[in-house]
């Protein structure tokens, strides 16, 4: 039998009996993302960027990209659901997306570890705050996310054509994760070298599903003259690696908190020689999970690498979230130790903090004027003060420890701030917009 990175087995999702904790858990998590989706659209501005492709295109036939590559799936998708019925159609979809990425992370932790690992895992994922604010804002993040997942379920079940649909959907929606598709497929071919049915179609399904990312990006293509001009970056300063690992090592703690990445940090110093060993050696696990730890390795490894080539936004590391926490589940039961075995328990708690209240070990100059809403910034200790930032040109930091608002506490503040602001510009841009 055979697995999935993402998917867990077929047949518990056909069977006849409906698996109640694993429908009640996505279910209560489903829900709070919907009702965190009613405040509006969100706070990126991409997002309205998109709205605004869907609007030229529908009103004046013409395609015009929101950003630099193109994203036409989430582009068209999420025009067509706003007008169709506002930011409520649109963000239920996301939600919707969400919860089906969850339900089949249960699946696989559960068919090759345990249920309450499998329980650990969905929450673990879930209730991460940048997750959350994913799930319920209208952005394309977990449409090439459940994409992705749903490619590789159909590639688990020898569906290679499935399979290439759903990957060319999800590197159309955002192209990074054309190389986590290849690292897939690279991983497949490994993992199952003496199953030759299997690997005779990863090729065909490979190359069909580049085939169908080259098509979607055509009105990328046409939009930038005919050039390959649409694939490159766009970005307001000139690479440098000073500033990028400035930036990286502001949005890594954004997104994971301190908390927790001395925890990762941990976690891999001391397990990741043995992990390597399982993927190594073929005798150890069995294939299926062979291939899952390999996968669910390379893509953290990937989106870690290219956020220092990019680190924009936090939200970028967002597909390296799902991997690791496959790698700490599948490692629960095959690893020794204390930290292998609460691994999972103690990334959820700092998580689950890290929403509502953070340490940050910079504070940038610009935070000062920024209103808070529960928690007033504390200053713990200041070892530095007056740090010029070439990720923030003509601004400076200050090095130490401090006590912050949490992400979830911020987007919040931030939406109810800045949504009406957002709708006004919709309604003017689109004045027959539901919303």
């Amino acid at each position: 039998m055979s697995s999935s990175i993402w998917a867990g087995d077929a047949q518990s999702i056909v069977a006849p009996r409906p698996d109640r904790i694993r429908l009640g858990l996505v279910g209560v998590l489903l829900a709070l993302y919907v009702a965190l989706g009613m405040r509006g659209y969100g706070n990126d501005n991409d997002t309205y960027h998109m709205l605004n492709t869907w609007n030229m295109l529908h009103s004046q036939g013409v395609y015009q990209p929101s950003r630099n590559t193109g994203y036409l799936v989430p582009e068209m998708a999420i025009g067509l659901l706003s007008s169709m019925g506002g930011h409520v159609l649109s963000n239920v979809a996301i939600s919707l997306l969400s919860a089906a990425v969850l339900w089949l992370l249960f699946g696989t932790v559960q068919r090759h570890v345990d249920r309450p690992t499998a329980i650990l895992a969905t929450l673990t994922l879930g209730l991460h705050p940048v997750w959350i604010i994913a799930s319920s804002t209208s952005m394309d993040y977990l449409y090439a996310l459940s994409s992705f997942a749903f490619g590789m379920w159909a590639l688990d079940r020898r569906r290679p054509i499935a399979a290439a649909v759903f990957f060319g959907v999800s590197v159309s929606a955002r192209i990074t994760f054309a190389m986590a598709v290849a690292a897939v497929y690279g991983a497949a071919a490994i993992a199952y070298w003496g199953d030759r049915a299997r690997c005779r179609g990863l090729l065909p399904s490979f190359v069909g599903a580049g085939l169908l990312t080259s098509l979607l990006f055509v009105p990328s293509f046409l939009a930038a003259g005919k050039t390959l001009q649409f694939l490159t970056f766009s970005e307001s300063q000139p690479f440098n690696i000073a500033r990028a690992g400035a930036n990286d090592a502001l949005k890594q703690l954004l997104f994971w908190g301190v908390p927790a990445l001395v925890l990762i940090a941990l976690y891999l110093a001391f397990h990741g020689p043995r992990l390597a060993r399982f993927v190594a050696r073929a005798r150890l696990v069995t294939p299926p999970v062979r291939f899952l730890l390999l996968s669910s390795l390379l893509v953290f490894a990937w989106f870690e690498i290219f956020f220092v080539r990019l680190p924009a936004e936090a939200a970028y590391l967002l597909p390296a979230l799902p991997a690791l926490v496959l790698i700490i589940a599948l490692g629960r039961s095959r690893l020794s130790g204390r930290l292998a075995r609460d691994m999972l328990t103690l990334l959820l708690l700092f998580e689950v903090v890290h929403g509502f209240v953070r340490l940050d070990l910079f504070q940038l100059g610009f935070e000062a004027d920024q209103p808070t809403t529960l928690f007033p910034r504390t200053t713990i200790v200041t070892v530095k003060r007056g740090i010029r930032l070439r990720s923030h040109p003509g601004d400076t930091a200050s090095l130490g420890l401090y006590i912050e608002e949490g992400v979830l506490v911020e987007d919040g503040s931030l939406r109810r701030r800045n949504q009406a602001k957002w709708t006004q510009w919709l309604r003017d841009t689109w004045p027959d917009h539901p919303d």
